[in-house]
């Protein structure tokens, strides 16, 4: 990365990809690409060759030690993350409001970015998988605000969802069963696609928007789900965490739930509520034990 201008609080970065992106000095919030480095097909041809699968260096130098600690240890393995994901990764190349503008003004450039990123992870991770097992496979879309998504169901069906079902498709015919995706705000009018393309576990289900994470498992029995404990109820003391913690034993007994904050400990939650919040969770838990399916 290289910075490029600082503007008070703001620092403006350019980033691996070579797009521009603005932080905040001293802040843990995510960078805000304000211009990718995918402006149109000329700008694509240039950062594609870059996305070859069989470029040298895409696993690390220590992958033997890598795969060996992996298939002797106890805890599940994973992969993915940030920025594998359909909708998260080409928001990284060619910036928001360009990126949803493309499904309209070059649906053929989006086809093509997203057949080449989805190629890309389909042939590395199959190689993955020859070397070691993977158990849970993580997806980031952050796709969603609290009015929606920030597509609508139609482009998701049209662009996403067939190359959601070709990774899912490989991960599992190499024996991946569980697929998370990690979208804040209102996710809901996705799930049935996301479900539909062989994803199974969806978090972390914000409640600030008036969420009621009981119907949505009541809707949806089968699908995986962590989160959905209001994280802002930690600052307002034992009474309202209690209040937040009341729908916790019914999702555990429903099973295929973790619970958990709904995002990270606001800065403003004391060392005490924190503690009573986490000692009311384990005391839950306790009492309703994971039961594999």
């Amino acid at each position: 990365r290289e910075d490029i201008r600082e503007d008070g609080e703001r620092v403006l970065v350019r980033n691996r990809w070579g797009a521009i992106e603005q932080n905040m000095r001293d802040s843990e919030v995510m960078p805000l690409t304000i211009s990718g480095a995918v402006k149109d097909r000329a700008s694509w041809e240039k950062i594609k060759e870059r996305l070859d699968p069989d470029t040298p260096g895409r696993l690390p130098e220590n992958w033997d030690q890598v795969c060996r600690e992996a298939r002797y240890t106890d805890e599940p393995v994973w992969t993915g993350g940030l920025p594998i994901g359909f909708f998260g990764a080409p928001r990284e190349l060619i910036g928001f409001e360009n990126q949803v503008m493309m499904f309209y003004d070059d649906p053929g450039l989006m086809h093509e970015i997203l057949d080449t990123l989805c190629d890309l992870w389909i042939t590395l991770y199959t190689k993955v998988q020859q070397d070691v097992r993977i158990d849970w496979f993580f997806i980031w879309e952050d796709m969603c605000f609290k009015n929606g998504p920030l597509i609508s169901p139609d482009l998701f069906r049209e662009f996403l969802l067939p190359r959601y079902k070709r990774f899912t498709g490989a991960l599992r015919e190499n024996g991946c069963r569980l697929v998370l995706v990690d979208s804040d705000g209102d996710e809901r009018p996705l799930v049935p696609l996301w479900m539909e393309g062989g994803v199974n576990i969806v978090f972390p289900w914000e409640t600030q928007f008036g969420l009621d994470i009981t119907e949505v498992r009541r809707q949806y029995p089968q699908l995986g789900m962590i989160g959905g404990i209001n994280k802002f109820a930690l600052a307002h003391g034992r009474e309202a965490i209690d209040k937040e913690l009341e729908k916790i034993p019914f999702m555990l007994e429903q099973g295929r739930y973790i619970p958990g904050l709904d995002h990270g400990v606001p800065p403003d939650v004391s060392w005490d509520n924190y503690r009573y919040f986490y000692d009311r969770l384990r005391e839950m838990i306790w009492k309703y034990p994971p039961c594999p399916t």
